[in-house]
């Protein structure tokens, strides 16, 4: 599946780590935007990043670990996901294109579920606002980092979730994989 998303160089950043944060080779960026020197790009310079392959982080910089299977209320169930903290609005990725649906619910607040077009299902709840509803690239934003439903009084937070097939799976190693 192609299509693109568009990104603005920021002060400090390096072709290469843009090309890491969206899951694309560098040599494959800079052809995408005929830039025949990686190491001159320029501030405010719009690149525009294919997405075929593309895996975006779901909060960008978001502070986390492989929470996957911690207790919880009372260990009557378990933690099916991991936390990724970041402080609150900060915005929510869509990690791949898809279809994105919102819903409130009691334990999770506002939630989205993104059916993936790699067929994973990706849920992120605690939001505090919605963000695109409906068809979206990797990289739009779907939602703002909150805490919501259970999460109430905790520090804001989005807790990700992946689904194969009906099973839940643990996202750890996939953020990590793409270096979130």
């Amino acid at each position: 599946s192609g299509g693109s998303t568009k990104y603005t160089v920021q002060s400090g950043d390096r072709l290469g780590d843009i090309a890491a944060k969206y899951g694309v080779s560098a040599s494959k960026l800079a052809s995408q935007n005929n830039i025949s020197n990686p190491n001159l790009i320029r501030v405010g310079q719009v690149l525009v990043i294919p997405t075929g392959a593309t895996w975006v982080c779901p909060v960008d910089g978001a502070w986390f670990m492989n929470d996957w299977g911690f207790p919880r209320s009372g260990g009557t169930r378990y933690h099916e996901g991991n936390d990724l903290f970041m402080n609150r609005g900060a915005p929510v990725l869509a990690p791949v294109s898809g279809t994105v649906e919102f819903s409130t619910g009691t334990i999770g607040g506002l939630q989205f579920r993104l059916m993936g077009s790699d067929n994973i299902v990706y849920i992120g709840t605690h939001m505090d606002k919605f963000g695109e509803e409906g068809k979206v690239e990797a990289g739009d934003v779907i939602g703002y980092v909150g805490n919501t439903g259970n999460a109430s009084g905790t520090r804001p937070h989005l807790h990700f979730g992946m689904y194969y097939k009906g099973t839940v799976v643990n996202p750890y190693p996939t953020l990590v994989k793409h270096g979130c």
